[in-house]
């Protein structure tokens, strides 16, 4: 088996890593601003379609849609390895700002 660092990523994969990635902070930066904006709550009955998930889900459409226009001739762009960093940074990023917001620390004081 070959190790994740020879492992190619073709553009459409590419795309999909990157608009994830994307997301993944906006996810966390919605989270943290949506007390202080009503309009983040499109329609409340409509649970996890409404609010921040709605907009999440549109951003990962159209940045994955933008992403595979712009890169789906290409056979190679970058490895595994190299996007599943950048990948696992996004989620870090994302996480420690829900938890900034969250304010977990107090918690265990």
């Amino acid at each position: 088996m070959k190790p994740m660092s020879e492992l190619k990523v073709s553009g459409s994969l590419a795309a999909m890593f990157f608009s994830t990635s994307i997301t993944s902070i906006l996810i966390g930066i919605l989270f943290y601003i949506r007390q202080q904006s009503p309009w983040l709550a499109v329609y409340s009955a409509a649970g996890t379609w409404s609010g921040i998930w709605l907009y999440s889900y549109i951003t990962w459409i159209i940045l994955w849609l933008l992403g595979y226009v712009a890169l789906r001739g290409r056979k190679e762009v970058g490895s595994l390895r190299t996007w599943v960093i950048v990948f696992a940074i996004a989620v870090i990023i994302g996480t420690l700002i829900v938890a900034a917001n969250l304010e977990w620390a107090s918690l265990f004081e």
